[in-house]
């Protein structure tokens, strides 16, 4: 049997639809952020990433006082933003 390979590209209008389908019998919050990124919903603003980025920066100032969880870089790499901390400072780009 061939085994069947599908890019991102050819997946995204499947996702899509069965998102949609979905959400016709329930709400979206059992939806992975993963597969609502796969089917273009869910896609971050450059406004977003900013903001998301700015709040990584205030959670890194108190990680020596607190266990603050580092939920932001997370949600951005998952939405697909690569994050690389230089001598300069933050910068991402999107994968």
């Amino acid at each position: 049997m061939k085994s069947s390979r599908c890019s991102p590209t050819t997946m995204q209008p499947k996702v899509k639809a069965i998102i949609e389908w979905a959400e016709g019998r329930g709400p979206r919050k059992d939806v992975t952020q993963e597969a609502l990124v796969l089917a273009g919903f869910g896609q971050l603003s450059d406004a977003d990433i900013e903001k998301k980025i700015t709040e990584m920066r205030m959670r890194l100032a108190r990680l020596a006082t607190s266990n603050a969880p580092m939920s932001s870089r997370a949600e951005l790499i998952t939405a697909g933003i690569l994050i690389e901390n230089t001598k300069e400072g933050v910068r991402w780009r999107r994968k």
